[in-house]
């Protein structure tokens, strides 16, 4: 009797792996080239009011369906001591490695990116925000810029972005090849220029 409740459960830790990949699949976007898009509405959002939650508990399969989607194409977030979760899925389906702009406020205390390289639960984080110091980032302080998934990687992967600040946030999410968010930084910098002229 004991051999067959382990194979029901294993059967059934099977069944849910199999769910969630089907899952990310189908809530995949997916991109085709290196041009900018945003991406906001293809978000999913938990806000964690205890502040303790970690990748690990995010990540979970029990938490999945307390993240809510997002449908504006900017988040804003009014002043709160809360934390709050995003989580996308993207497949790269372009000859052109992806990179993630996640606003670029100076509002934003803190800012995780995570990422897994594989099935296991063994992230990678990357830190950034206003608080942390410049030598912890590896693009200007304000740059919340992420590489994301090299070129012609199909299969459907999910991120989250841990955020945090005590003042109000506007964050815009951009995905687009490295080239694609210089030109729209540039842009951004020279419009000053051109309404004082």
């Amino acid at each position: 009797m004991t051999f067959q409740k382990n194979i029901i459960t294993a059967l059934l830790i099977l069944l849910t792996f199999v769910k969630l990949e089907a899952q990310n699949n189908e809530n995949s976007l997916k991109i085709k080239d290196g041009g900018l898009k945003l991406i906001t509405k293809n978000t999913a959002v938990y806000i964690d009011k205890t502040n303790k939650l970690d990748i690990y508990e995010v990540s979970n399969s029990t938490m999945q369906d307390k993240f809510k989607k997002y449908n504006k194409d900017v988040f804003i977030f009014p002043p709160s001591e809360n934390t709050i979760w995003i989580k996308f899925t993207i497949s790269n389906l372009s000859n052109e490695t992806l990179w993630l702009e996640a606003g670029g406020s100076y509002s934003i205390w803190e800012i995780n990116f995570y990422t897994n390289n594989n099935t296991s639960n063994n992230w990678e984080i990357e830190k950034k925000g206003a608080l942390r110091k410049q030598k912890e980032q590896n693009t200007p302080k304000n740059f919340y810029w992420f590489k994301i998934a090299t070129k012609n990687k199909k299969q459907a992967k999910t991120y989250y972005l841990k955020v945090k600040s005590g003042v109000a946030i506007e964050l815009p999410i951009y995905v687009g090849s490295y080239n694609s968010l210089s030109k729209k930084r540039i842009k951004f910098l020279c419009l000053p220029i051109f309404l004082l002229v």
